[in-house]
């Protein structure tokens, strides 16, 4: 069928930009943000049981990587790996028993909420039909489960995972994907209400698990383009697992609920199996499920992170200097209470003290502090502390003083410095994730949004599921 807007797209496309494919407006515009390191993890098995019954394992030791997938167990058809995205078609990608998932080899993508990301992403084509054998259907109970060899991931934007997904396609019904539920090794970095909301697995915020990494199940919703984590715990590396096991199981055929659990290996052997709380419901308005193996890059983000300081008693951050050779020390700080008092001290002595502000300021304030008379001194501590009643919090960020070690953070932990607090206190990291500004070019791309529009062209929702 002729699509007429689709037509006019391609021809608005090409006039205003001269590019010869649609697969990346935004590339064509010089809009994409500079590449980040790619990232790898290796897969070493993928199984599948049905109502109690084995019906597919593929250790990847064929050498024929997706779309080729081995049979399944229990005699229907072979099935092949669907929604491809990315390329598997390169040397290596299914070799030494592992399959390759690396963002070195993804394509462009959409989160559920919209941040661009890179995506290597394969899903297991099970029917989704209760007419055809080995449907995980809503009445059925199901295990999906993937071993990966254990990687800490790089950065926040970073995970691998497997998922069980509603989707059907990269368009028309596929647009409805809303029963995406994913398990992933994931690096924290949540903000906002998600931020601030409970997480089941502490009883604290989950912005508390900022800057380590996790395993965490949430629910990517492509139809009201929301992600929400709902229990995360940060990984334990006891005995030195290689490897970690993702499962996702529907154990009762009456029920809607899925359990997440994952198990730290070591040699092919279980270590430890941690299991969540929380049970998320799928089958909101289908009656099928299908597996899904994923690695993922989010780009055009940043975070920005600053140490965060909590009163239960006086709590403070410090860090040994082996020579003071800077005349004046800067810091950026801000109060998110209008509680508490900070005290700045070098080599034992008060060098000045701030107040939170009656009424809390919405940015950092920047303070600068005359050093001179300690120039040349030796291994002096430099103190940040906070004072006040219990629940006293404040930021600091972009602490500028010579022979100082990660001032501003951006490790994503407190490395170079150490925190003292009560029981009732908390030294962490705070990260907040920032869209990274788009270059000036953005005034023709959405001056050619709005002829797009003029010309009637209409798309509801974005290609690729995340």
């Amino acid at each position: 069928m002729f699509d007429k807007g689709r037509h006019n797209f391609l021809f608005l496309h090409r006039l205003l930009f001269g590019c010869a494919s649609t697969v990346s407006m935004v590339a064509c515009l010089g809009l994409v943000q500079p590449a980040e390191a790619a990232t790898t993890f290796y897969l070493d098995s993928l199984a599948v049981g049905l109502n109690g019954t084995a019906i597919f394992f593929d250790g990847y030791d064929d050498g024929s990587p997706p779309p080729s997938a081995t049979q399944f167990l229990n005699g229907p058809a072979t099935p092949s790996y669907i929604q491809i995205v990315g390329d598997f078609n390169f040397a290596g990608a299914e070799a030494n028993s592992k399959l390759e998932l690396s963002t070195l080899h993804g394509a462009p993508a959409l989160t559920a909420t919209n941040h661009p990301a890179i995506l290597h992403n394969a899903t297991l084509g099970l029917p989704t039909s209760s007419s055809f054998a080995n449907q995980l259907g809503v009445n059925d109970t199901f295990t999906v489960s993937a071993v990966f060899d254990y990687k800490n991931p790089d950065g926040p934007n970073e995970q691998f995972r497997v998922s069980v997904t509603d989707r059907v396609g990269p368009e028309g019904p596929g647009d409805q994907t809303n029963d995406a539920i994913r398990l992933a090794v994931h690096r924290a970095a949540f903000s906002g209400s998600q931020g601030a909301a409970i997480n089941p697995a502490t009883g604290q915020p989950f912005s508390d698990l900022n800057g380590q990494v996790i395993v965490g199940v949430y629910k990517a919703d492509f139809v009201n383009d929301t992600i929400t984590w709902l229990e995360a715990r940060a990984v334990d590396l006891t005995g030195n697992p290689d490897q970690i096991r993702l499962t996702l199981e529907k154990m009762n055929s009456a029920s809607t609920a899925l359990t997440a659990s994952f198990t730290y290996m070591k040699n092919g052997s279980d270590l430890s199996t941690t299991t969540f709380a929380t049970a998320p419901d799928i089958f909101s308005d289908e009656d099928f499920t299908r597996p899904q193996i994923s690695a993922l890059q989010v780009t055009g983000l940043s975070t920005v992170a600053a140490a965060k300081l909590t009163t239960g008693s006086p709590t403070s951050i410090s860090q040994t200097i082996s020579q003071v050779t800077s005349p004046n020390l800067q810091f950026k700080y801000r109060f998110a209470t209008t509680t508490g008092q900070l005290h700045v001290i070098l080599n034992g002595i008060e060098l000045g003290t701030i107040d939170a502000p009656t009424t809390l300021q919405g940015g950092f304030q920047t303070a600068t502090i005359d050093t001179s008379s300690f120039l040349n001194q030796l291994n002096v501590a430099l103190v940040f502390l906070l004072d006040g009643p219990t629940g006293s919090i404040i930021l600091l960020d972009d602490i500028i003083f010579a022979n100082l070690a990660n001032g501003d953070f951006q490790t994503g932990n407190l490395s170079g410095w150490t925190g003292q607090s009560s029981e009732l206190g908390s030294v962490g990291i705070d990260l907040q994730v920032q869209e990274t500004p788009l270059p000036g070019a953005l005034p023709l791309f959405t001056g050619g949004l709005a002829l797009m529009g003029m010309l009637g062209w209409r798309r509801k929702r974005k290609d690729v599921a995340v």
